[in-house]
C-alpha cells in the first residue's frame, strides 16, 4: 500500500471511508458471484466431450457405465462410456474417495471439467478423454442412465384365479422402451410357471409387442413360483404410447394338472 501524508482534511477522510465500505460491499457481492458453479447443458454433453479443454473449469453432471477402475493413493479413478449402448465417448472421473465400484456398475456423477486427460491404455496406444474431479458419484441403474423413465403410470390391478395372483404395481415409459411391474403371488399349495420374458405380449390398439430380451438391463424376471411364494419381475417392450390404453396377456400353469388356468389379463 502506498503511504499517506499524516495532514488530511476531514472530509478527504470521511469520503474515503465511505469509498472503502463501498469497495467493502461491492467485493462481498463479487465473492458471492464467483462462487457460483456454472454448469454446461445436457444438450451440450456431446460438444464437451468433443473438446474437453474448451469447457475447463465449468461443471457438469454426466452419467455413464464404468469399464475400468483404478487407484493412486486416496484418490479413485474411473474410466467410463457415456454412450453406453455402443460403448463409445469414454470420460474419466476422479474422486478422493474410500467407495468401492466396478466394472459395470452403473454412475452419476457430478463435479468440476478438468480439461482433457492424455495417457496410454493396457496396450500402450495412447487416449484421450474428457477428465472429471467430481464432487460427488452416486451409483445408479440401467433404466435411469440408459432409459430414463419419461411418464410414470401407477397401475394397482390385480387378476386372481385358484389362489394365484397377478398385480401389475406401475408401468414406466422410456424413450426406448416400456417396463411393466408385475408380482406374481402364490397362495395355491401348488408351484405355478409363468415365463414373464417368453409367455407375455402387450396388446395396444391391435399390435401386438413382444417382450425384449435386453442383457444389458438384467431385469428381474419372473419363471416359477412355488406354492405359498412371491415373486416380483420387470417386462419391458418397445415403446408404448402412455397416452393409450393396452392390455397386458401372461400364460399361466399350475403344478395341479386338474385345474385348467387361463392366461391373466390385466390393462393398463
Amino acid at each position: 500500500m502506498m503511504k499517506r501524508t499524516l495532514k488530511k482534511s476531514r472530509t478527504f477522510l470521511l469520503c474515503a471511508m465511505i469509498c472503502i465500505l463501498a469497495l467493502a460491499v461491492s467485493a462481498c457481492g463479487d465473492s458471492s458471484d464467483s462462487g457460483k458453479k456454472e454448469y454446461v447443458k445436457d444438450s451440450e454433453i456431446s460438444k464437451v466431450l468433443e473438446d474437453p479443454d474448451a469447457y475447463s473449469g465449468k461443471y457438469i453432471k454426466i452419467s455413464g457405465k464404468v469399464f475400468n477402475t483404478d487407484r493412486d493413493g486416496e484418490t479413485l479413478w474411473l474410466q467410463c462410456w457415456y454412450d453406453v449402448k455402443n460403448s463409445d465417448e469414454s470420460f474419466i472421473v476422479t474422486k478422493d474417495t474410500d467407495e468401492k465400484y466396478s466394472e459395470d456398475d452403473y454412475i452419476i456423477a457430478d463435479g468440476k471439467i478438468q480439461g482433457e486427460f492424455k495417457g496410454e491404455n493396457a496396450f500402450g496406444a495412447e487416449i484421450t478423454a474428457l477428465q472429471i474431479s467430481a464432487d460427488t458419484i452416486e451409483k445408479s441403474t440401467y433404466q435411469d442412465v440408459v432409459a430414463p423413465t419419461k411418464e410414470e403410470k401407477k397401475v394397482n390391478k390385480k387378476a386372481t384365479q385358484y389362489d394365484v395372483t397377478m398385480e401389475v404395481s406401475k408401468v414406466e415409459y422410456a424413450d426406448e422402451e416400456t417396463r411393466i411391474y408385475v408380482k406374481v403371488k402364490n397362495d395355491s399349495k401348488y408351484d405355478v410357471s409363468i415365463y414373464l420374458d417368453s409367455s407375455s405380449k402387450v396388446i395396444q390398439e391391435g399390435k401386438q409387442f413382444e417382450p425384449e430380451t435386453n442383457y444389458e438391463a438384467d431385469y428381474p424376471s419372473i419363471d416359477e413360483v412355488a406354492g405359498g411364494a412371491e415373486k416380483e419381475g420387470i417386462l419391458a417392450v418397445k415403446a408404448l404410447d402412455p397416452k393409450k390404453k393396452a392390455k397386458l396377456k401372461v400364460d399361466v400353469y399350475s403344478d395341479n394338472y386338474e385345474i385348467d388356468m387361463k392366461e391373466f389379463e390385466i390393462e393398463f
